[in-house]
């Protein structure tokens, strides 16, 4: 399967009701390419990976946006806020895909890193994997991006669980459609 490894440098579309996104991906060195779907509202510098996609003149209709890293100048990069100094040494502990590593693991300790940032970088891309999980479970049964939001404020990283205890929040609290909650009653 042919795919796109990057980073996103704009985000030109968000659509909070219907979670169809269009942004910018910087790839194979300096490419910009235009990648259009539905996806998490990840922020800018995100290193993702496009899977199944249409090229429409110019411009890719993804089906799979992923978030990824597999160098450790995308995965620097992406850490920027953190430092590259710090981010040579997140590498060097958990390899350049750091959101595999934290798919499996819930803290990390790096020599000569501070605990604050740990604890900062273990959250922010625990969230971010969570809130792909999310988007990536609600999309497929048809959810409103603007209802996903809402549950999350709502919920936070307990939101899949609350939907599978009781699929009807969908509609009680985040306002979506019966429908979607139906699909999740039955998933």
């Amino acid at each position: 399967m042919e795919s796109i490894k990057g980073s996103i440098v704009k985000i030109k579309l968000n659509d909070l009701q219907t979670g169809y996104t269009s942004f910018v991906i910087k790839h194979d060195g300096n490419v910009y390419t235009t990648v259009s779907g539905l996806i998490p509202d990840y922020p800018k510098g995100t290193p993702v990976i496009v899977e199944q996609y249409e090229n429409i003149s110019g411009s890719l209709s993804a089906r799979s946006v992923k978030l990824y890293s597999d160098d450790k100048e995308r995965t620097a990069a992406f850490l920027k806020n953190i430092g590259f100094d710090d981010a040579e040494d997140i590498v060097s502990v958990t390899g350049a895909d750091i959101f595999s590593y934290f798919e499996m693991y819930d803290s990390i300790i790096i020599p000569g890193l501070d605990e604050k940032k740990c604890a900062f970088l273990v959250s922010s891309i625990k969230e971010l994997l969570y809130r792909q999980k999310l988007y990536d479970k609600l999309f497929k049964n048809g959810a409103d991006a603007s209802v996903i939001t809402r549950l999350y404020k709502e919920f936070g990283d307990e939101t899949i669980e609350k939907l599978d205890d009781d699929p009807y929040l969908y509609t009680l609290i985040g306002q979506g459609s019966f429908d979607v909650s139906e699909r999740l009653s039955k998933a």
